[in-house]
């Protein structure tokens, strides 16, 4: 499920899998700023 997800987010997982990564840390830590 959750691969799935990245893999329509991101196109190729293999190819892009760093660029999801950083993507998704990116998400949190807007989550964390809005939070707090």
């Amino acid at each position: 499920m959750f691969k799935e997800i990245l893999s329509s987010m991101c196109g190729d997982f293999s190819l892009q899998i760093i660029v999801c990564l950083f993507y998704i840390v990116n998400i949190n830590s807007i989550a964390c700023l809005i939070r707090s």
